[in-house]
């Protein structure tokens, strides 16, 4: 948070306002104007460049420092906002790189992540002290199945692209039931 006077030697306030908001670094750090101009139009100009207050001297402690907690929680909130933004959009793109758009099952690149969360569930097979290594026949067994809809291309080109989703997604639901 920046606290600043309008009158200053060199450059004055609304220049270092305006120089603040034009730098994406700076551009949403709150500023508080407190200052002994008190004409309505150094007020309009202190807003139109961005300050998010203008308080005029001489101001009692306690109104600068409910300026201060104002535009603090507002800044929080806005943060709490993007971040809020932010992993919504993360969960989605997430979702839409390992989740089929049409049919809504994991695709390709899912697999590895199922496959091992299964295999770290999988407790390993106990054995007896005197048994030197476990046999395959009790190994733990993982089923994957692999389904292929011959000729499904033509499907698409002859019926097109409406009929090839219906498929698709009819498929899908009778795979998950």
């Amino acid at each position: 948070l920046i606290v600043c006077d309008v009158m200053m030697p060199g450059l004055d306030g609304y220049g270092v306002l305006k120089a603040l908001r034009q730098n994406p670094a700076t551009q949403t750090t709150p500023f508080i104007f407190l200052t002994a101009l008190d004409e309505r139009a150094d007020t309009r100009k202190g807003m139109e460049l961005g300050a998010d207050d203008f308080l005029i001297k001489p101001c009692k402690p306690d109104e600068l420092l409910k300026a201060i907690a104002t535009r603090l929680a507002k800044q929080r909130a806005i943060a709490q906002h993007f971040t809020t933004v932010f992993l919504q959009a993360s969960q989605e793109l997430d979702k839409l790189a390992h989740y089929d758009n049409l049919t809504k099952l994991p695709n390709r690149l899912l697999l590895p992540d199922q496959f091992y969360q299964i295999l770290h569930k999988i407790k390993p097979p106990k054995t007896h002290q005197n048994q030197v290594t476990p046999t395959e026949k009790n190994q733990p067994f993982i089923p994957i199945l692999h389904i292929g809809l011959d000729r499904f291309n033509r499907i698409g080109e002859i019926l097109g692209h409406a009929c090839s989703d219906f498929l698709i997604k009819t498929v899908a639901t009778r795979l998950q039931s």
